[in-house]
């Protein structure tokens, strides 16, 4: 027998008579989640993407089992304080959206290790950010932030950090607490200018994307980010490289482009191997 039931109240209908713990309302055109939503709450995966909602109800905290959420290319223009009681969460993914504000609540998603809000209108983050002790990833770009809490450093398991895009003119002093980081990238903000000596205190940086800023000098202490692989800081004002940066050994990809720097070629004819250079 034919069914006229729209396409995503079928799927609702085919999870919660299967008690299935995974449900894809993605492209369905959305602009306001259907109430009978809220009577799945064995879900654990719930993927909303490229809708059209622009707030999620009061009764979203219901979703108490959830552990990731994925709402990518909505309208949102902010995440309810209700969100906070979705405290199996680990995964939150709210790219493309029109969040300007991030609610304190987010500090309440202690399980949470994969935040993603790129791409939204963000142009400051709550303290209680720092609360998520788990967080791994952490992904920033294409927003407004023109600075970063002062407890940022808190958040010492991160291992990937992206703020391409951004206002940021400096970073807090307890930012290089951040000594387990392996991908960071700020790239992209023209009036970033300085970075202190206490960069050597990012000892498991992997991959430092910082192409595109205002930075004119490498501090000394940079020689010693001895993990190093890849370096990507074209289109700055570099004119030198520091002291002991042929020491660089395990660096494997440079691209050092539109810099006015005089000593490259001495520098590389001094590393055992050097990068490719791009």
């Amino acid at each position: 027998m034919q069914t006229n039931h729209p396409k995503w109240l079928q799927r609702i209908n085919a999870a919660q008579a299967g008690h299935a713990i995974n449900l894809d309302l993605s492209s369905m055109e959305l602009a306001v989640l259907p109430e009978v939503l809220r009577e799945l709450t064995q879900l654990e995966y719930l993927h909303l993407t490229n809708n059209q909602l622009s707030n999620l109800p009061p009764w979203f905290g219901e979703l108490r089992q959830l552990k990731e959420l994925y709402l990518s290319d909505n309208l949102l223009a902010e995440l309810p304080d209700v969100i906070g009681e979705l405290t199996a969460l680990e995964k939150l993914v709210v790219t493309n959206n029109q969040l300007q504000d991030l609610t304190p609540g987010i500090g309440q998603l202690k399980k949470l290790s994969w935040l993603s809000l790129r791409n939204n209108k963000l142009s400051s983050l709550p303290g209680e950010l720092c609360q998520l002790s788990q967080l791994r990833h952490l992904y920033l770009a294409s927003n407004k932030l023109n600075e970063l809490p002062a407890c940022f450093g808190a958040l010492t398991k991160l291992k990937e950090l992206y703020l391409n895009g951004n206002k940021l003119t400096k970073l807090p002093d307890s930012f290089w607490n951040l000594s387990g980081i392996e991908d960071l990238a700020f790239a992209s903000m023209p009036s970033f200018d300085h970075l202190p000596e206490a960069i050597s205190r990012l000892k498991g940086l992997k991959r430092f994307f910082i192409s595109g800023n205002g930075i004119s000098i490498l501090p000394d202490s940079f020689a010693e980010l001895k993990e190093l692989e890849w370096l990507f800081m074209a289109n700055n004002q570099v004119k030198s490289l520091p002291p002991g940066f042929e020491k660089l050994n395990k660096l494997q990809r440079l691209d050092i482009r539109n810099n006015p720097i005089e000593d490259l070629e001495a520098v590389l004819n001094q590393m055992e191997a050097p990068p490719i250079l791009s």
